[in-house]
């Protein structure tokens, strides 16, 4: 709607000038349609409307975060306004950093703008005085909702800005705080001839503005003076002529709806024709003085949040140690052992010959006993000597071509096990090596060369590896692969979205911070704890737990902050996907879980169907964790081209 306020108005003295403004998100219906505002300079404004209506959203395009679809927005007569020194900003989020001080979140602003320690100092001063700020030593999250809305003003005009911007800076406060707020804009626009843009829905307390205007479904309704308006409609009120206002758009609305289908239409084609070309807010330049500023404030948020940043990185100690316990051999399995035999010889030998680190066993004086104690699963293993089981045994060696069937089946040691988990099969395995050195030590007696009675297959020195098998050894590579990809990915995520859903990037943007900047600081931090985490649980896993590697420990803390670099970059990747906390959480559940499963961190890839090992080969860990078992289990290097090929 037009008024005659706007046009009366000498556009050389604009401190806001918007002019014909429609806006849309990705070419949807419009939030702003057609909006005309004039604002003087040394003025408060007060922009109206109900929740929803657009007010939040023209905000954002006079301060330069958002690209009219059509239309243009001047600031002090300058397209796009984007100098940090002409505007403050308070959103309508308390948008502080939590874990700074009054007096820190105010000196890393004033840092942020360029100013001197010196400039800092005496606008702290004077803002104190001005505002009755709270202690300086207390945090921001100490604060209650009216302190933190006092600083939060106080950083938004720290620098002296020309123009303020202030989305709902009343909303929670007590009526005592209200006037106090008032009472200061209205002083500062009379001295320093500041200009205040305010957008509320407190209708009433607008009163005190110079200017009002009133939006409804994106529509500009009316701009003109309170005064002016209460007395054009008759109404005691601003709420009351707001209301009238609405009354008149909504029945204009139904008189002209078809006349208004063609007027939308043809407005879309115009807005697509004349779109606003003009450049946003810088995003790629850099400055040292905000990179140094962005990490000294991150620095504080370290060290206020100590104990996240040791659980960060404890973590992983806590797990690679409980693998370490947790995933050893075996040992001492409970054994179950009856034998027939009326003088025990050999079957007593054979007992013997069983280590007290393999078994743990007990002799039974049946067979049944022995048997049940398996079934009611009191051991893993039973094994049974029949009744003539020394002489049968004699003579299946001795006499084989003599020997009957029923006398090889008293000969063998008959065992019964509980294969419903891998204790059994290790058992077996055990039992395996109990056997080998009962037939050396029975060889040995009877002066037979002991080798006579091995198994004809001679296992010559391993390539790589050795004897000894463990679940342990096998699964820390992946372990450890696994284990810094997924940390960093969670820490990249969640230090991109936290500042993004507290409205910190959004302030910071809005004082000269760019994009850039913001994220070089976060991938500088980021780094900074990777390689210290790389390097620690390098330090515990192969100084301190002893895991083994004929490789060199610097191509393995290589591939693991490569591995948490690559975890670092599907974390930024997430938080560009969502915008909270909970969908992060879910969204790196989704990617991790199915790499665990599939990467070959527990179980060697070779064990699944050909086409699917063709595909998993492209996961972000497959190739890392078997060049990481290279490295430790066969001492390749990092340069080595089957290394560097996986």
């Amino acid at each position: 709607m037009n008024n005659n306020y706007s046009n009366n108005v000498n556009p050389n003295i604009f401190a806001i000038n918007v002019e014909n403004v429609s806006f849309s998100y990705n070419n949807k219906s419009n939030i702003l349609n057609d909006v005309t505002l004039k604002v003087n300079k040394g003025q408060i404004f007060a922009l109206l409307g109900s929740n929803g209506c657009g007010k939040t959203t023209l905000s954002r395009l006079i301060l330069g975060l958002l690209m009219p679809t059509n239309g243009t927005v001047k600031v002090f007569g300058q397209q796009l306004n984007t100098n940090p020194l002409t505007i403050g900003y308070m959103p309508q989020e308390m948008a502080l950093c939590s874990e700074l001080t009054v007096r820190q979140i105010l000196y890393y602003y004033g840092m942020i703008y360029n100013m001197t320690n010196k400039l800092i100092e005496r606008r702290i001063q004077e803002l104190n005085e001005l505002l009755c700020l709270p202690k300086h030593s207390l945090t921001i999250r100490k604060l209650s909702g009216g302190q933190q809305r006092l600083i939060s003003i106080a950083v938004s005009i720290i620098h002296k800005p020309r123009l303020l911007v202030l989305d709902e800076p009343t909303v929670g406060l007590d009526s005592i705080l209200r006037a106090r707020i008032w009472s200061y804009l209205e002083n500062e626009c009379k001295v320093n001839d500041l200009t205040v843009m305010m957008t509320t829905h407190y209708i009433e307390e607008a009163k005190k503005s110079s200017s009002v205007a009133f939006i409804h479904s994106g529509i500009c309704l009316k701009q003109s003076a309170p005064e002016l308006l209460l007395n054009e409609y008759h109404c005691p009120t601003l709420e009351e002529v707001y209301y009238y206002l609405c009354l008149d758009y909504n029945r204009n609305q139904k008189q002209n709806i078809k006349s208004q289908y063609f007027a939308n239409k043809c407005q879309t084609n115009l807005e697509k024709s004349t779109k606003n070309k003009s450049k946003i807010r810088p995003k790629f330049q850099i400055n040292a003085n905000h990179i140094m500023t962005l990490l000294w404030k991150n620095s504080i948020r370290l060290k206020q949040n100590s104990m996240a940043l040791y659980i960060f990185h404890l973590f992983p100690l806590l797990l690679v140690y409980g693998l370490n316990i947790c995933f050893r051999n075996p040992e001492r399995l409970n054994l179950a052992i009856h034998t027939a035999e009326p003088i025990p010889d050999l079957s007593l030998k054979f007992i013997n010959a069983i280590s007290d680190k393999m078994f743990d066993y007990e002799i039974h004086k049946t067979n049944e006993t022995a048997f049940n104690s398996v079934l009611s699963g009191e051991n893993t293993l039973s094994i049974v000597f029949d009744q003539n089981f020394t002489d049968n045994f004699h003579n299946r060696l001795l006499y084989p071509m003599d020997i009957s069937d029923e006398e090889v089946d008293s000969s063998q040691v008959k065992v019964y096990a509980d294969m419903s988990s891998i204790s059994g099969y290790y058992a077996q395995y055990y039992l395996w090596k109990v056997f080998a050195k009962f037939m050396t030590n029975f060889a040995t007696e009877l002066d037979f060369n002991p080798n006579a009675f091995s198994l004809p297959i001679d296992i010559q020195k391993h390539i790589y590896g050795n004897q000894d098998f463990s679940f342990s050894n096998l699964f820390i590579p992946g372990f450890l692969i696994s284990c810094n990809f997924t940390l960093a990915l969670v820490l990249a995520t969640f230090y991109a979205i936290r500042d993004r859903e507290n409205g910190l990037k959004e302030r910071d943007i809005v004082a000269g911070v760019t994009k850039l900047e913001i994220y070089i600081t976060q991938l500088l931090l980021i780094i900074a704890n990777i390689v210290i985490q790389s390097f620690i649980i390098l330090v515990f896993a192969f100084k301190i737990l002893d895991y083994q590697s004929i490789g060199s420990l610097i191509d393995i803390y290589i591939l693991l902050v490569f591995i948490s670099l690559q975890g670092m970059s599907f974390g930024n990747f997430v938080s560009l996907l969502v915008k909270d906390d909970l969908k992060a959480t879910i969204i790196a559940s989704y990617i991790t879980a199915p790499l665990y499963v599939l990467c070959g961190v527990f179980w060697p890839i070779e064990s699944m169907p050909i086409p699917l090992q063709s595909l998993i080969i492209w996961s972000p860990l497959t190739s890392p964790i078997i060049s990481l078992r290279y490295v430790m289990f066969r001492g390749w290097t990092i340069s080595s081209i089957h290394t560097t090929q996986c």
